[in-house]
């Protein structure tokens, strides 16, 4: 901020239409790019936690769970990388705490998806989840130790699914 090339004369306009020349800041063009690399990646990770609150959220309050959530946690859940490829860096606790919820988020849009979404392609959104819900369902040791509610124990996530599943359509409602 101490060069005078990063501080050009522009004009501004005021309120009354009078205008007049100012100096204003302009950040190196190398130094823009990188702000905007980090600003893209940290916007893309707050996105990515949203996304895995609000699925969260709606699983355990039926009120919070509108079509429009149900239908991006779905599409969040098949984006993510295959359950394989999730294995944290087993060095790096955010990390391997992050890639759990990743998990058991996965699981929660299953879960969600069998119990309230309610599109055409409904038959094919199940075929994805039941697998999904099945695994979870009947899976030893997925479950994060540190907390003993629903939604840090991936077989209880599944077989809260699973009870979805096995409710008649009938039964289905907000």
């Amino acid at each position: 901020m101490t060069y005078a090339e990063h501080w050009p004369l522009v004009k501004v306009t005021f309120d009354d239409g009078s205008e007049t020349e100012i100096r204003q800041f302009q950040r190196d063009p190398e130094e823009q790019r990188l702000f905007d690399a980090m600003t893209e990646r940290v916007n893309s990770k707050m996105r990515h936690s949203n996304v895995r609150a609000n699925i969260q959220f709606a699983l355990f309050d039926r009120a919070k769970s509108t079509p429009e959530i149900v239908a991006e946690g779905i599409e969040w859940a098949k984006a993510l990388p295959a359950d394989d490829e999730l294995e944290p860096d087993e060095d790096d606790d955010q990390e391997k705490f992050n890639k759990e919820w990743d998990r058991r988020a996965v699981i929660m849009a299953a879960a969600l998806a069998v119990r309230d979404y309610e599109g055409p392609d409904r038959n094919n959104v199940f075929a994805w989840a039941q697998p999904i819900l099945q695994a979870a369902a009947t899976e030893k040791n997925k479950e994060y130790t540190v907390n003993d509610q629903i939604q840090f124990n991936a077989t209880a996530i599944g077989a809260l699914g699973s009870a979805a599943v096995l409710r008649p359509i009938t039964g289905r409602s907000r």
